[in-house]
């Protein structure tokens, strides 16, 4: 989407002023429906392949989610009414603005700035008057590019992306001129290097200034930038629903990645004109979708859309450990001042404001009331001492994620390509490697196995055959113990594990899901899971018996630790499963 579609769109938002907003939902990772009321909705797609803003057709199908940024938006725009559209310059980034009372009454601002900026299209939500130095309530993904210096932090100051190009939409000549002779010097006397020096043209657009500056383009820049102011005045919207003056019309381009103005008395049936800048983006974007399919790949998305919410919480995380991080200096000298200034802090006070011992100056420090001053310094100096320690850890746990999120996004944008035949091999394989857990039924046939015919000998686990279809799975350390409970084991599989003992994780299954174990096999399990555990030399042994559903991991827990939710104790004698399979 260029910026001049994006200038007319948002032009063409200006009825909806007033609307209140009801609701959002997410189509895909990428798509997002705001939902106003008299059944009017706003579609903003940030996909790497095709953003798009516009106002949906009536009728449009409902999108749902459970999405987190889904959640940050319904938070930010509760009770709010659309205010209209403002576009940053001639750049591809438009702010949604949304209105709503305070709780003393007073008129506040709500921003949804779209940044249809193509691979790097992002979502912020920004709060404050003016959406481009507001203050950021949340993102739908940070900034990781390493050609941005931006991080979008909630709490932090909203920051335009950088373009290092002029703005087109200023009307300097002078100044549009001499940067259009440097890109002509980098690029070659080519329509490519109009979008190289200005924001506000695609590549359409280029191609149709580049014609209309006459002949031998690159040796005349000054004609190519008449040119573009020209045909710049001849699109601008000339008020609320009216996109274009009668010279030109919004038309989609013949890629379908596009939209562009051409020239009305142009007929041509490979890029059909629409009344409205909006009808033109809402046409290619359905035309993008029907090329891309992604209902077919829904149940793939789904898993893999999970995993990128988590490792968007997890980078969240991490940008919650360098701010404790950064704060750890602040930290450490209201501990020191706490201690400096002990004997003047009431007991049961639950702040003071007291001096800075090395520069004088005061501060107010927030007290556990529940604390002698003594103790609430303590609490201080563990609280930076462990900033300090977890900042290089931070650091590097960051690069981890990016570069996870880089691979994830990669793998959502080639499911989007995949078209009707779905993702080869290669896509399955590098999705289990990142840990996207793929409904077992979608796998394709040579990875139907599931993922302990690919773990090494150590981590593969003890088989013992029961018969009947039967058998027992054992792990043989904590790591394995946590691959079978948490990656090989089926919910509805017996789960078993030696009760106040140290031990391994039994597992209980039949070939076929949904076979309820007979109390013979249970006990024998129970037996092994006693035998494999440091309570074997005890003559009964207590064991946890449960399905492995009601098992997890808490967080942060070591590995191979879990917690047990609904279950029942057994009284078993430890039984060595290799003698009772020569027996």
């Amino acid at each position: 989407m260029n910026s001049l579609t994006l200038r007319a769109v948002a032009a063409e938002l200006h009825p909806y002023r007033g609307l209140r907003f009801e609701s959002a939902g997410a189509v895909d990772p990428f798509e997002f429906h705001l939902r106003l009321e008299k059944d009017v909705t706003l579609v903003v797609s940030v996909h790497p392949e095709h953003n798009a803003l516009f106002p949906a057709p009536a009728g449009t199908q409902s999108a749902e989610s459970t999405h987190s940024f889904v959640r940050a938006i319904e938070k930010a725009l509760a009770g709010a009414r659309f205010a209209g559209a403002a576009q940053a310059g001639l750049d591809r980034v438009a702010a949604l603005a949304f209105e709503r009372r305070d709780r003393l009454g007073d008129t506040e601002r709500v921003h949804l700035v779209a940044e249809l900026t193509g691979k790097g299209g992002n979502l912020v939500l920004v709060a404050g008057g003016d959406p481009w130095t507001g203050r950021i309530l949340d993102r739908l993904r940070d900034d990781h590019s390493r050609r941005s210096p931006r991080r979008l932090l909630p709490g932090a100051t909203y920051e335009l992306p950088p373009t290092g190009r002029a703005d087109a939409s200023d009307g300097e000549p002078e100044r549009l001129t001499r940067k259009l002779r440097e890109a002509l010097e980098q690029r070659g006397p080519v329509p490519r290097a109009l979008i190289d020096a200005w924001t506000g043209l695609g590549p359409a657009t280029a191609e149709e200034v580049w014609r209309a500056a006459g002949d031998n383009p690159a040796e005349h820049p000054e004609a190519v930038t008449r040119a573009w102011l020209d045909f710049l005045e001849a699109v601008r919207p000339a008020g609320a629903g009216q996109t274009a003056g009668p010279r030109f019309s919004p038309t989609v381009a013949r890629t379908g990645e596009a939209l562009a103005f051409r020239p009305a008395a142009e007929d041509d049936a490979q890029a059909p004109t629409y009344p409205t800048a909006s009808a033109a983006v809402a046409a290619a974007h359905r035309r993008f979708r029907e090329e891309q399919p992604e209902s077919a790949h829904g149940p793939l998305a789904r898993p893999l859309r999970q995993a990128i919410e988590r490792t968007e919480r997890a980078l969240a995380s991490v940008d919650r450990d360098e701010r404790e991080a950064a704060e750890a200096p602040e930290t450490r000298r209201k501990a020191e001042a706490i201690l400096a200034a002990a004997h003047a802090i009431p007991r049961g006070a639950d702040h003071a404001e007291i001096a800075d011992p090395r520069t004088g100056e005061t501060l107010r420090v927030a007290l556990d009331p529940a604390r002698n001053p003594g103790e609430n310094a303590e609490q201080y100096f563990k609280r930076a001492k462990k900033a300090e320690r977890g900042a290089e850890k931070a650091a590097r746990r960051r690069r981890e994620l990016a570069k996870r999120m880089e691979a994830l996004r990669d793998l959502a944008a080639r499911l989007d390509r995949a078209g009707s035949a779905g993702p080869g091999p290669a896509w399955f394989d590098e999705a289990q490697k990142l840990g996207v857990k793929l409904p077992r039924e979608e796998l394709p046939p040579e990875a139907e196995t599931g993922p302990q015919d690919r773990l090494t000998s150590a981590l593969r686990p003890r088989r013992y055959d029961l018969g009947g279809g039967w058998e027992v799975l054992v792990g043989k350390s904590n790591r394995g113990n946590e691959v079978l409970t948490l990656e090989i084991a089926r919910p509805g599989d017996v789960w078993m594990h030696a009760d106040q003992a140290p031990g391994s994780h039994v597992v209980l299954r039949h070939h076929e899901k949904g076979k309820e174990a007979p109390r013979e096999l249970i006990l024998a399990a129970a037996s092994i899971a006693a035998f494999f555990s440091k309570a074997r030399g005890s003559g009964k042994v207590p064991v946890v018996v449960t399905e492995k559903r009601h098992v997890r991991r808490p967080r942060k827990a070591p590995v191979g630790t879990v917690t047990v939710g609904q279950h029942k104790t057994v009284m078993v004698s430890p039984m060595d499963p290799d003698k009772r399979s020569r027996s």
